[in-house]
């Protein structure tokens, strides 16, 4: 990912896979010896390439024809607004 996408992504690294039809997220230690997160995420296409676009968007062309994927990043929650939404069991 490029250091600009957002600060919540530094040291994350999307890795594609052709045969797999999936789209990996990974995430290193500040020295990359060791994965901290990984994450698959289904897309259900042969991905042939990945772009970053406009600092919150993320390109995938597909293997097949002219089609292209355009996944948007979402803003996190701040963790005052999570506490807020927390769904309390009686």
């Amino acid at each position: 990912m490029p250091d600009n996408f957002d600060d919540y992504w530094q040291n994350n690294y999307l890795i594609t896979s052709l045969y797999g039809n999936n789209l990996y997220g990974v995430q290193f230690d500040n020295k990359h010896s060791k994965i901290l997160f990984s994450e698959k995420i289904f897309i259900g296409e042969r991905i042939r390439d990945v772009k970053f676009y406009g600092g919150d968007h993320i390109i995938l062309a597909f293997e097949r024809g002219l089609d292209l994927g355009i996944l948007k990043k979402k803003p996190l929650l701040k963790l005052m607004e999570i506490k807020k939404r927390d769904i309390h069991v009686k």
